[in-house]
Order: C-alpha cells, then structure tokens, then sequence
C-alpha cells in the first residue's frame, strides 16, 4: 500500500516549524541586563589623582566621589553627593575628604569606598597635611594644630598660632613647617614638639630639602644646628626658580627653554638647558617617582618630553640627563595632567589624561604607548529624562524594507511567472534555511549574531533616545548592548520628545522636528508660536500632534473624529474639545477645587494601555464588572492645613466622578506623591513625616455596578457619557518599608498579562510588585472562605505591610545612583511575546535596561527545555505512524468485510 504524502508533508511542516521554535530558546532567555554608570567628567585637573595603572579617584562635576577603573571606564565604587566636599588625601588604605572652611571630615576606606568614621571639628579647616602616612596634621582657622587619623584625633598645643600661609617639609623623620612670618616648628613622627624657633626671613613660596624660596625668588639655605637655625642666603637674579635637590633647581625661559642650575660660589649657574622648536612650552612638572626624578614638559601641540634626572642627582653629571621622547598621536588631548606610577610588572609608566579621562599611558622607558585611555565618547548626560526620553521599538532596516516592497510590488498578471519567481525565492530560502541549521548545529548555543536577528524580530531590542548634554546631540542607545545607534545634531535643546506614525518628533521652543527613527536624519521642520507644550493625541487610527497654546490647543491638521483634551495649573482644570474638522479646540468645561487647595498634579489614563478583562468572575457566578473609563483625569490637591484630596473627573462632561479625601492627622511630604491610573485602578504613593516616618501605598480599584460596559471594535470604552459617576470603589492602605522616588506600571501588546506596579526606591533598586498584591478587596475583617479563593485571584489576606522581597528586584546586583531632586524616567515598551516587555530607567547618573515578566514566562522556552528529547520523540511518533499505518488500513478493510 502506498504511502500517502499529504500527512508526510504535515509532518515534516510541523518538525521543521518546531525545530525553528525551539531554536529561538537562546534569543529569550539569557539573563539579559544593561547598566551603565555616567561619571560624566571630573571636576578639574587638580579634582583627581592616579592611584595605580588601572584606577583614578576624584570629584566629578556630579558632586560624586569616585573610584574608577581607567582601562574600562567602570566605577568601582563611589559617594553620592559631596556637595560639602572639594579636596582629599590619600593616606595609606583611607581617603580622608575634606573642604576648606568645612568643620567635617570623612575617613573612607579606598578599595571599597564605604565611610569608616566622620569627624566634626569645632573650628573651620583651613588647611590639611599628609603626617608621615599616619594621617592629617589639620590647621584651624583660628591657628590651632589637630592630628586627626581614623581613629583619634588630637591636639597638638602650640606656643604660636598658624594664622597665615606656610611652607613645609617632611625630611629625615621630622616634619618642619615654616610660617610667612618666619615662625618654624618641628615636629617628630609622634607629632610632639620637637623644637620652636624664629627665622629671619620674607614670606616663603618654597621649602624642600632645607632650601627656602622667597615669593621675591630669593633663594636661602637652612642650616640646623642643635637646637638653633640659621638661614644663609644665595643670590638669585632668576624668575620662577623651583627647587629639584639642595643643589640643583631649574626654570622655564621665554616658553621656549628649560634651564638646570647649580649652586656654584653661592651663586647659581646654569649647567643644562633644552630648547624645544616648533611649539612654545606650557607646563613643567617635577614628578618624583620612587627614587627617580622625572622632569615633564609639555609643549602647546600636546607633545611631551620626559627627563629622567636620577642620575644626575647621584653623580653630578648633566650629560647623564635622560631623555624620553613620548611617541602617540593623541599627544593633542587638550588639559592633560602627568601622573607615574608603577605597573604590574614593576616599570615606571606615565600616565598622561585629562579631567574627561582622555589620555594614554607610556613606557617610561622609551616613551612607547602602552595603551589609549578614551573613555568620553561612551560618557552621556541626559537633560530632564522625565520629558526629554523615549522608548522606541527598534526600526526595521532599509534592506528589510526593500525586501518587503519588493514582495508587494513582484506581481504581475503573467500566473506562470509569479509561480516561477516565488518557487525560486522559496527554494532560496530552504537552502538559507538548511545551511544556517547545519552550522547552528555544530554550535548548539547559537551566534551571538543569530541571536540578536531573532530579538530583533520579536522586540526584544529597543532604542533609548535622549539629549544628551556632552555631545549635544540626540542620541538613540541600543537597551541590549549600549551602543549608540545614531546622532542627531539639533539646533536647540529639546523640550520634549514623542514618537507618531513612527517617527520621532522632537519639541523645541521655537519648532518641531521630524526624524527618521533608523537613522535620525531630519525629515521635516514645522515652526511653532505661542506653543507653551506639544501634546501627542491619538483619535481611531490617527496619530499626530497638538500645541498647547496659552487659551487653546491648535493643531496641525483636522481631524475625523471630536478630540477631548485639558490643561491645568495650580488653580484649576480646564477642558477643551477639538471638534472634528477643527484645527483649533473650544473650552467645554473647568474645575476649581475648593478655595484653599492647590493643584499638584493632574493627569489621565496611559493612551497605550491595553486591557482584555471587562470583570471579575465571582463564585456566585456574577461578574463584578471594571469602571473602564478611559477619559478619567485624577486631581491631586493639597488645602492650606495639609490635607491631600485625589478627584476624579470625566474628562469629557467635567463631572465629578468621586473624591478621596485624607485626614489632617498625618502630615504628608507633598514633593514625595506619584500617581497612576491603568485599568479600573488609581494607586498613588506618598510619603508620612509625622507622626512617624513612612511610605505608604494607596490603592483604589474602580468598578461599575451598572454594567455599562461597551465594545467598539478591539477597544473597551466608557458608555457614561453624560452619567460617569463612580457608583462603587474599593480602596486600601498599604506601608512600604521603603522611601518611593517613581512609579509606573507595566504593559504587554494585547493587555492579557497581569499587571504588575513598579517602583523605585529610595535605594537604587527596581522592584515589581504584582498587582494581585495590591488588591483592595483584600478581606481584614474575617477569615477566608473558600468562596474568596474563587472569586480573586491568589486572594491573601489583607496585610498592612508589604514585605521587601529580594526576588522582586528587577535591577539585580546593579544599584542605581539617584538623586532625590530628580526622580529620571521608568521606560516600558511591549515586545512582540505577551510576556515580556522590556524596561528601561533613565536620569543623568545612569541608565539600565532589562526584561519584565508580571505572570514569568509562558509563552517562551527556558533554557532547561530538553530539545533533543522533543526531536527524539517527534522521530519515534513519525517511524511508529510509518509502522502501523498498513496495519491500521488493513484493519479497517477486514472490518469492512466483516461487518458489511
């Protein structure tokens, strides 16, 4: 009996389209996580100081405190906020910050950054020393001398204060500071007073190896003897004379040659010079290094000159003067600074960067590059993330869209022709197909390249785009990998950017901007007058924008449709209607509150959410029907005594739906309140200074016990058009053991997964709370019934206090750095699995970018699924239907004969 091919042809159908499925398990379920720290750059040149040949320490100009690895740019650690901090010293394995005219220190470790002690002192800093490495020697402004170490702090009682300015040295075990009156004190490594003496001598610029400097550049030498001093002078007819060793100094001549003196007959005597051609001089720096001596010049081109002076400092020979010549091409770097410091392998290196961490590192030895150091071109800023972000589907290529237009348009009216060409491109794609399961078979896990085709395909990869105030330039960031996509060059800095029919616009003052979001190039600009803001409005399928000007919304086209919109200040709500056809709206209707309250904030229901759920089956059988009023506005207002009241308009009629109205007896910080409204739910979070400290979480859920519900096409929309009251609510009252910055919830393309709140904490942390937790129909007056379990999903009693739950934070291990006067912006966009969205938080100290599942992953493969057991199977179930078809035909023909 012949085989038939149809079911054969089934067969193999659904083997290979299962093949193609469970391939696509590595493009789901890799942990996939983006973090990015900004550091932006430091403060200025003297704001930072190289601690080894991989890590740099300073202020940067976000008022932080960092640690950062130079060869990959990550922040090992860092301290928020040291706006009261400028200046730090390096002691041992501590770090001691500190500002001039402060009265606080702070002692933190230097591998981990975490603050090992913070001393108060009664009277200002003026000045700080490093002690012999044992800690600081810190001078108070009313002249007094304090040892301060991380773990005691003593006074140090002088006969004479140190009011004014002072030079000092730290020789043969002694620390000796001079004052510009001539006042000398020494010190032993106890930080006893060794000896006090009075110095004839001018204010001082320079003390190193017991020779003086005068702000006059005269030159004395200071001989000790016992318990006296005595200064003996050496002509000087030199400017800006500094000190190498007790007989050697050099300086810079006409910004074109350095110059080595000796002391020669108390006299100086030039006994080296370098004339440097081509370029005039900038800077010369002494740099000490172990027991070497480096001189560093530096010239305007950005070229660099090293002179090593070790042995010139041992045989007194000046032709032994080494010299390095630095061989690179990014010698131009403007503002670099030149630290040495040894590498893994013990030779001196030369780092030479700038306060943006641009720069490079050289062998000492003969001037070759080691390594680039360019760290500010992956560095971003953002401005205002709240309005001036978006999230984005990635676009489909050129060569996709091709593609696809060559498919719509490859019809003629020869039949036999269209055959001919799709059978050849479907062979084609066999062959592509057969030859990329052959290679992907030899690596099982896939190329990363493969992978990323298929997050493609299904959303996984998303554009982040933001202004970015370093480049100056809108930028759009990949969410999987972090690199920038494209750059747009705008004229004026963006107000606030939207995405219609696609594209981005992009909002400045004066006009509006339409760009190409695979490429950013500009696709049209319109100017705009009078515009106080740009609001997207969506009407059917229609998708455009309206300004928002100081009586009105003016609009750039007409419409098909009536659009309901509304503007608000402090004192009042206003609604206007666009009446179709219309290019210029009609107020309809205001709301005031009451005489003593002010209006926070306003706002409506998330256009692009979606929901499928019209109501909650019960186990009587019922349906408790959703308040699915999509034109609900929610009011926040607090009144002069404190009080915060949340109204709920129509924003269509202006009827007032319900109030919910707080008592005075806790007092809320009003700067804390975030609020949204999704599905037939508002839940607000604020913040309780008195009586006690607290985070709460307010949820009401919104119902209609009129059932008046209606469908219009694939969209739930409100029938209350003239009567919207709210005729039943639930409400509850949660705590929340932390402080809550933002708010936001997430979202799927068809609305079926469950709804989950995301929050950010006052930690760094992401969380996600399921919205079942939330529930206000939790029961706290009496035991669960059966009947409870029926009626809501995973129903638990109603709880206060919503535990933190570790597993719940979405960031993992990487913290988020915030700031309390910016709260950034939570960015959620659906992928093409109902599942899986992807999340993105953005402000000026970082930016993150996951995955969130609310009901996990149920329409994608994990890793643990065995696919060489379901091949294996699908192979058996295939041979045993070859096997037993004869036999099975052949039984149903003997059945035939049998019983006909």
């Amino acid at each position: 009996m012949k085989l038939s091919l149809i079911p054969v042809g089934i067969v193999l159908g659904l083997w290979s389209a299962l093949i193609n499925a469970v391939s696509y398990d590595n493009a789901f379920n890799v942990n996939k996580e983006l973090i990015h720290y900004n550091y932006y750059k430091f403060s200025h040149s003297n704001s930072f100081e190289v601690i080894d040949s991989s890590n740099i320490i300073g202020y940067n100009l976000l008022n932080q405190f960092i640690n950062i690895n130079v060869t990959s740019g990550d922040i090992n650690w860092l301290i928020q906020d040291t706006t009261e901090f400028n200046q730090f010293v390096i002691i041992g394995s501590n770090v001691y910050l500190y500002s001039d005219f402060s009265h606080t220190i702070n002692i933190v470790e230097l591998k981990t950054g975490i603050l090992i002690r913070s001393i108060e002192v009664i009277q200002p800093i003026t000045k700080v020393i490093n002690f012999f490495n044992k800690g600081l020697l810190v001078v108070q402004s009313d002249g007094t001398l304090h040892f301060i170490n991380d773990r005691r702090q003593s006074q140090i009682h002088l006969d004479y204060s140190i009011k004014s300015e002072f030079v000092y040295q730290q020789l043969n075990g002694f620390m000796y500071i001079i004052t510009y009156n001539g006042h000398l004190i020494k010190l032993n490594s106890n930080y006893q007073i060794v000896n006090q003496f009075d110095l004839s001598a001018n204010k001082l610029s320079q003390f190193k190896d017991f020779i003086l400097i005068t702000d006059s550049n005269q030159i004395y030498k200071l001989v000790e003897s016992g318990e006296t001093f005595d200064v003996k002078s050496i002509s000087s007819s030199f400017q800006n004379v500094k000190i190498i060793s007790p007989t050697y100094f050099y300086n810079t001549e006409s910004n074109n040659k350095v110059n080595i003196y000796t002391i020669k007959n108390n006299k100086l005597e030039s006994v080296w010079d370098n004339e440097f051609k081509g370029s005039e001089i900038t800077n010369v720096e002494l740099t000490p290094f172990a027991l070497s001596d480096y001189l560093i010049v530096t010239k305007a081109n950005g070229s660099k000159q090293v002179f090593d002076l070790t042995d010139l400092l041992i045989i007194d020979d000046p032709y032994s003067i080494k010299e390095i010549k630095v061989k690179s091409d990014l010698l131009s770097i403007p503002g670099t600074v030149d630290f040495i410091i040894s590498s893994s392998d013990d030779i001196p290196h030369l780092i030479t960067i700038n306060d943006a961490l641009d720069g490079a590192i050289y062998d000492i030895n003969d001037g070759s590059l080691v390594q680039t150091i360019v760290h500010s071109t992956s560095q971003f800023l953002p401005i205002d993330a709240s309005t001036v972000s978006l999230i984005v589907d990635k676009p489909s290529s050129k060569q996709a869209i091709n593609q696809v237009n060559h498919l719509l348009n490859e019809g003629t009216n020869i039949i036999l022709w269209n055959w001919v060409k799709r059978t050849y491109r479907h062979l084609g794609e066999l062959g592509k197909y057969f030859t990329s399961f052959v290679s992907s078979s030899s690596t099982p896990t896939g190329s990363e390249d493969d992978i990323g085709d298929l997050e493609d395909d299904f959303g996984f990869v998303k554009y982040v785009i933001f202004y970015d105030q370093i480049s100056k330039a809108l930028l759009a960031i990949n969410s999987k990998n972090g690199e920038v996509e494209w750059k747009s060059y705008t004229k004026d800095i963006p107000q606030k950017l939207l995405q219609i029919n696609g594209n981005i616009i992009v909002v400045s003052n004066d006009s509006v901007l339409e760009l190409d979001p695979l490429d950013g190039i500009v696709l049209s600009t319109k100017p705009i007058t009078g515009g106080k803001e740009v609001i997207k409005v969506q009407a059917g399928e229609e998708e455009s924008y309206i300004v928002e000007t100081e009586q009105s919304f003016e609009s750039i086209s007409s419409y098909t449709q009536d659009i309901y919109l509304f503007k608000s200040n402090e004192d009042k709500i206003e609604g206007h209607k666009l009446i179709k056809g219309s290019t210029k709206s009609i107020a309809t209707w205001n709301f005031i509150p009451q005489q003593d309250e002010t209006i926070i904030t306003a706002i409506a229901k998330d256009v692009e959410s979606s929901t499928v759920s019209v109501g909650i089956p019960l186990a009587n059988k019922s349906i408790l029907y959703k308040y699915l009023n999509p034109n609900v506005i929610a009011v926040v207002t607090k009144s002069h005594d404190q009080v915060l009241k949340i109204y709920l308009i129509d924003g269509i009629t202006g009827n007032l739906l319900s109030v919910f109205e707080h008592t005075n007896n806790e007092i809320i910080d009003f700067t804390s309140i975030n609020i949204i409204i999704d599905d037939n739910w508002v839940i607000y979070t604020y913040f309780i200074k008195s009586p006690r400290l607290e985070q709460r979480i307010n949820v009401i859920d919104l119902f209609d016990s009129n059932k008046s519900i209606k469908k219009s096409g694939n969209d739930l929309i409100s029938s209350f058009t003239h009567n919207s009251t709210i005729n039943s609510y639930s409400k509850k009252s949660f705590a929340f053991p932390e402080r809550i910055i933002n708010l936001s919830s997430t979202k799927s393309e068809y609305g079926i997964t469950l709804k989950s709140i995301l929050v950010l904490t006052e930690s760094g942390y992401l969380m996600e709370i399921p919205k079942y937790i939330l529930n206000s129909r939790r029961i706290d007056n009496r035991p669960l019934v059966p009947d409870d379990y029926i009626s809501d999903f995973k129903v638990s009693p109603y709880e206060p206090i919503i535990n933190l739950n570790t597993l719940a934070i979405l960031n993992h291990k990487h913290k988020l750095i915030l700031n309390q006067n910016e709260k950034g912006t939570i960015l959620i966009k659906p992928t093409h699995f109902e599942s899986t969205s992807v999340l993105c938080y953005l402000n000026k100290f970082n930016y993150y970018c996951g995955l969130v599942q609310p009901s996990k992953s149920f329409d994608t493969l994990g890793h643990g699924f065995e696919r060489v057991k379901l091949l294996g199977t699908i192979v058996a179930l295939f041979a045993v239907y070859i096997v037993t078809k004869p036999f099975v035909s052949k039984k149903r023909l003997n059945d035939q004969w049998l019983y006909s």
